[in-house]
């Protein structure tokens, strides 16, 4: 089992290209079951004097495999037009959960020929769960939701860490996770939950 909070910042590398300095800077789940769908990290492209991006040892090597382009339009690596960049650009990369052969040293290893700057399927990053408010059946505030536990096997969510609120008071000393039932309200910002905390303790 790990943390999301674990996994968000660790280094990120291709089996085949060996080490960089990349990190992981968000998860992305699906809608449908809260498995994890994509791993985030970011390239930066900084100018040099000739007002051409910077290569990293690894941008431009992946230039082949861009898979198009992300909502914000970002150029593809290794593709920036000659003009004046007053500040670093950066590059996303999706990298897609199947794709991540092992973990080890602190280290995402991954393998494929892709390294992807869109979505194939809708989802939610983690940055939008946490924080969310979770509430309870009879509408009182549990906490909010401070961090995911992993199964890096099946790439699902086995539970959710809840701080603050009512939640300490119900659920005692201690970091305790709990299966949450129903699905989050966004425009809300809050997760309102079906069943009794205590019964969706027991399934996990």
């Amino acid at each position: 089992m790990l943390k999301i909070s674990e996994l968000i910042g660790m280094k990120i590398k291709h089996a085949e290209l060996g080490n960089t300095e990349h990190k992981v800077d968000d998860v992305v789940f699906r809608e449908d079951n809260t498995s994890i769908s994509y791993l985030i990290y970011h390239v930066d492209t900084m100018k040099n004097d000739k007002g051409r991006p910077l290569n990293d040892g690894l941008i431009n090597k992946a230039g082949t495999w861009v898979t198009g382009m992300n909502d914000s339009n970002l150029p593809s690596a290794g593709m920036i037009d000659e003009q004046d960049f007053s500040a670093a650009q950066k590059d996303t990369y999706y990298v897609p959960w199947p794709e991540i052969e092992k973990m080890e040293e602190e280290t995402v290893i991954y393998k494929g020929s892709e390294r992807q700057k869109s979505l194939d399927v809708s989802g939610t990053s983690w940055q939008s769960y946490k924080g969310l408010k979770v509430i309870h059946p009879d509408g009182k505030d549990l906490g909010e939701i401070t961090d995911g536990v992993l199964n890096v096997n099946s790439g699902k969510i086995e539970g959710w860490i809840v701080t603050g609120g009512f939640w300490k008071q119900l659920m005692g000393e201690g970091t305790k996770t709990i299966q949450l039932d129903g699905k989050p309200n966004w425009a809300a910002q809050e997760w309102r939950l079906q069943s009794e905390p205590e019964t969706l303790m027991q399934k996990q």
